[in-house]
């Protein structure tokens, strides 16, 4: 099987500053990545870099598109942006910065849907009741101003949205930061049930060692933009080679 994704070699500076260096990672079908690392770590740039968000300032970025490699750095901006909007998907921390608060719930989700070609009207709606259930938001929701709904809702409706087109590779930066205990349980057992039935390829960023271990296949830890260390996600946090790695491992133990 080839990877979906493979990152060699990127390197993302802010004038002397380290943003992420020498950074690589390979990603298959239906595999979870998470990267973890406190805050300052470069894990947020990374994935901005390589979602599309940012520009790297050396590497490489492989895209599989029906087996043909794309280095998603040397295409058109034109081309990126389709493959921003048909391929890839990004779920933001703070829902706000991935939701138009003035567009009602359903205009939300059928935005992308229009941005890649569907105008059926009845099929739209259709398919748009299917994502609010499969988020678990009522569907007498649809009509209704995102700046309405609680954190949890807003963050499942960004969810729906991205998704609805089904993308290749979603980027996650710390989709459950910011929410109370109870509601990012919840987010936390819906992503794994979406994870499972719709065998998505993900990248997840979080500083939270039990969100990646409950999501995540693969595990990188980064410092000072830089990983540590990788490898398969129960083996890593399990028995932590690196002095950073134990470090971040202990801490949570010690809560």
């Amino acid at each position: 099987m080839e990877p979906i994704l493979s990152v060699q070699n990127l390197n993302k500076y802010y004038g002397d500053q380290v943003g992420c260096k020498n950074m690589n990672m390979t990603l298959y079908p239906g595999e979870v990545v998470g990267v973890v690392g406190e805050s300052g770590s470069g894990k947020t740039t990374f994935i901005n870099s390589i979602s599309g968000n940012l520009n790297p300032d050396r590497g490489k970025i492989l895209i599989n598109k029906d087996n043909e490699i794309i280095n998603f750095l040397e295409i058109s901006e034109s081309l990126k942006r389709l493959l921003i909007r048909t391929e890839l998907a990004f779920v933001h921390q703070n829902p706000r910065d991935g939701l138009r608060l003035d567009v009602s719930a359903g205009g939300n989700i059928s935005e992308r849907l229009m941005s890649i070609g569907q105008r059926n009207y009845g099929n739209i709606r259709q398919t748009i009741f299917k994502w609010l259930d499969k988020v678990e938001i009522d569907k007498s929701r649809v009509d209704d101003f995102p700046r309405t709904f609680s954190g949890g809702m807003l963050q499942r409706l960004q969810i729906a949205k991205n998704l609805v087109t089904s993308p290749k590779i979603i980027f996650m930066d710390e989709p459950t930061g910011g929410l109370d205990v109870s509601v990012q349980a919840k987010i936390l057992d819906l992503l794994r049930k979406l994870v499972r039935e719709l065998h998505l390829s993900v990248v997840i960023v979080s500083h939270d060692l039990a969100v990646i271990r409950l999501l995540a296949d693969k595990i990188i830890v980064m410092k000072n933009g830089e990983a540590v260390e990788s490898g398969l996600c129960d083996q890593v946090l399990d028995d932590p080679q690196h002095s950073y790695t134990q470090l971040l491992v202990s801490s949570v133990l010690q809560v």
